[in-house]
C-alpha cells in the first residue's frame, strides 16, 4: 500500500516513506498527488463544494474533447471515461486525459496533460456518451477501481450501486477478465468493501481510509433514540463494540436536503453547522462519543483521525449507552458486533515494473 506523506512533501521524503519512482508518476497521473515544481508534490485541492467539482469536471471534459479530435481511434478510459459517464470520482486541475487506443494497438504513451493507455488482451467495448467515444460503463469502473486509490474506487462504487447503475457481480465479471493486469487485487478488494448503504462519497472516501489504519468499518447510516426511544439523529456511522459515531463533513453534505433556494452557499452551511452542535449536543448527552473529520483531514492525516477514534473510544463505555440504537430493522443497546467485511492492506501492494504489461 502507498503511504503519501503529508503535504508539502519531498521526492526524497517520498523515497524514505517507501515510494517509489513510478508510483510517484503513478500518483500524478491519477491525480492523486500533484507537483508543486521540481522535487516538491502536495495534495490536490479536496473541493467538494458543487461549483469546485463541476468546474474541474467541465475543464477536463473539455480537454478530452481536443484530446479525441486530434487522435483518432482512441476512447476516453478510467478516470476520464469515469466523469464522462457522471460517475462520483474527483479530478485535480491538471490531471492527465486518459484515453485507451481502440482501432490501433501501440505502445502506452505519455505526453504532457495526456495518458495514453493499450490493451490487448480484452475486447475493448465502447459507446458514444455525449458525442464522445468512451469505454463502457462497467468497464470504465474496473479500470477505475484498479488504477485509483482503494478510498477512492470504493467512494465510487459506492455511488454506482446505490443509483443502480451497474451491480457488484457485473462489476467483478469484468475485474476477472483483467486477471494479470496491474491493479486487479485493490478493485477486487473494492468489491468486498463497497456498501450502497454509506449516504455520500465523503462517508465512502473516509471510512475506507481509517479501515486502512486499522479501523473496523462502522457501520452506515444508523439511527439514534434516547432513553425513551425518541428519534434524536441518524448518524454517518457507528462503531457499535465501541458506543462511538463518525461524522463525515463537508460543503456538498449539507445540500443533499437543503430546500432553501435563495440562501447562499455561505448561509446553508453555517445554518447546517449550527443544528450540528446541537444535534451532537445530544447524541453525546446518551453516552456515545462523536468524532468529526473532514474528506481532506482523513486524506491529508488518516493516522490522526484514526487516533481520534481511539481516544474517544477510550472516553466512553457502551454498557452505560442510555438510549437505542436501530440496526437491520431493529432498536438495539449497546455494544453488539456486526461482521462486515475486512481487507489486509499488505495484500494490496503496487506493482513496480518499469512498464506494467496492461492498463
Amino acid at each position: 500500500m502507498i503511504v503519501i506523506p503529508p503535504s508539502p512533501f519531498s521526492y526524497a521524503q517520498a523515497l524514505a516513506r517507501g515510494m517509489s519512482r513510478r508510483e510517484i508518476e503513478w500518483l500524478l497521473e491519477a491525480g492523486e498527488i500533484v507537483r508543486l515544481r521540481q522535487g516538491w508534490y502536495a495534495h490536490p485541492t479536496l473541493d467538494d463544494s458543487r461549483t469546485g467539482w463541476e468546474a474541474r469536471t467541465d475543464q477536463h471534459l473539455d480537454r478530452l474533447r481536443n484530446a479525441l479530435a486530434s487522435r483518432p481511434g482512441h476512447a476516453a478510459s478510467h478516470t476520464t471515461a469515469a466523469l464522462l459517464h457522471g460517475l462520483a470520482v474527483t479530478v485535480a486541475t491538471g490531471t492527465p486525459v486518459h484515453l485507451t487506443t481502440i482501432d490501433r494497438v501501440p505502445s502506452s504513451r505519455r505526453y504532457p496533460g495526456l495518458r495514453i493507455h493499450r490493451s490487448e488482451t480484452v475486447a475493448n467495448d465502447t459507446e458514444l456518451v455525449e458525442g464522445m467515444r468512451s469505454t463502457g460503463l462497467v468497464r470504465t469502473i474496473a479500470d477505475v477501481l484498479r488504477t485509483r486509490t482503494l478510498p477512492h474506487g470504493v467512494a465510487m462504487l459506492d455511488d454506482v450501486l446505490r443509483r443502480g447503475l451497474a451491480s457488484v457481480s457485473e462489476v467483478r465479471q469484468v475485474i476477472d477478465a483483467q486477471a494479470r493486469w496491474g491493479g486487479r487485487p485493490k478493485a477486487v478488494a473494492a468489491t468486498h468493501l463497497a456498501d450502497p448503504g454509506r449516504e455520500t462519497w465523503g462517508e465512502s472516501f473516509s471510512f475506507v481510509h481509517l479501515h486502512l489504519q486499522g479501523q473496523p468499518l462502522p457501520l452506515p447510516q444508523v439511527a439514534v433514540y434516547d432513553a425513551g426511544k425518541k428519534f434524536l439523529a441518524r448518524v454517518d456511522g457507528l462503531w457499535p463494540e465501541r458506543g462511538v459515531v463518525g461524522e463525515c463533513d463537508g460543503e456538498m453534505k449539507y445540500f443533499l436536503d437543503d430546500l432553501d433556494v435563495d440562501a447562499t452557499p455561505e448561509e446553508t452551511v453555517l445554518r447546517h453547522l449550527a443544528a450540528e452542535e446541537v444535534r451532537q449536543a445530544r447524541i453525546e448527552a446518551t453516552g456515545l462519543g462523536v468524532v468529526r473529520w473532514s474528506p481532506a483531514q482523513v486524506r491529508d492525516d488518516p493516522d490522526g483521525v484514526a487516533r481520534r477514534v481511539n481516544r474517544a473510544a477510550g472516553q466512553v463505555r457502551p454498557d452505560e449507552f442510555t438510549g437505542w440504537v436501530r440496526w437491520d430493522g431493529e432498536l438495539r443497546k449497546l455494544p453488539f458486533t456486526v461482521d462486515r467485511p475486512a481487507i489486509d492492506p499488505e495484500t494490496l501492494r503496487y506493482r513496480r515494473r518499469r512498464r506494467p504489461a496492461h492498463y
